[in-house]
């Protein structure tokens, strides 16, 4: 997904835990070396990182914010093939502007949820014999 968002953002960076040597860490060690590397936001699927009050949710949380990190959350799609990563990007890309202006006014590290992409046809498209 880097690829796909530094078309669509020229200006910004993207790095996948792949381009950083760093696939398979745990989150609490991985945020610091996120930030290391020059990050300043952490996107993730894995959206049950801000929810709860689990001692796993707290400390994830804590480390994140510890790393100065900004977390973005994007929600799995549970489509096949083509529509989930189509879903998945959509979800980001429509929800990265947003965020980038959120954080332009904002003085400490906070977390954004991306909404799931919308999944039936008739609510993506509307079409008829022309």
């Amino acid at each position: 997904m880097p690829d796909i968002l530094g078309a669509v953002f020229p200006s910004m960076h993207f790095f996948s835990s792949a381009d950083l040597g760093t696939h398979g860490t745990d989150d609490v060690a991985l945020f610091p070396v996120v930030a290391e590397y020059g990050c300043n936001v952490f996107i993730t699927a894995d959206m049950a990182q801000t929810r709860g009050r689990g001692a796993l949710n707290v400390e994830e949380r804590a480390a994140c914010r510890e790393a100065g990190l900004h977390w973005v959350g994007i929600p799995m799609d549970t489509g096949r093939g083509l529509h989930a990563i189509a879903g998945q990007s959509a979800s980001l890309i429509h929800a990265l502007p947003f965020v980038i202006d959120a954080i332009d006014s904002v003085s400490e590290p906070h977390f954004f949820r991306a909404r799931g992409p919308l999944r039936q046809f008739s609510q993506v498209v509307n079409s008829g014999p022309l």
